[in-house]
């Protein structure tokens, strides 16, 4: 079993059409985990940066290993419920 820091990762996959159209990758949850679409979310594992989270979470959920770019803005958040992180 992997070690999962609290941390999540959120990526957005996205390109560009011939058109200069915007195409958004998002993913269907199986119906026992909500079967809701979301983009490509996961934990980060062991001592992983954020960006090699990402590369795995991509590489895991779609199969793709050639990444042409990460955009480097990187947002963090905090959630809570009920008063508590």
């Amino acid at each position: 079993m992997k070690l999962r820091k609290g941390n999540q990762i959120e990526v957005i996959v996205f390109k560009k059409d011939e058109k200069e159209n915007y195409k958004f990758l998002l993913l269907k949850r199986i119906k026992s985990r909500g079967g809701f679409w979301q983009p490509i979310t996961g934990g980060i594992e062991g001592d992983e940066s954020e960006e090699e989270a990402m590369k795995r979470e991509i590489k895991e959920e779609i199969g793709v290993k050639n990444i042409l770019n990460i955009i480097g803005n990187i947002y963090h958040f905090v959630l809570e419920e009920n008063g508590k992180e």
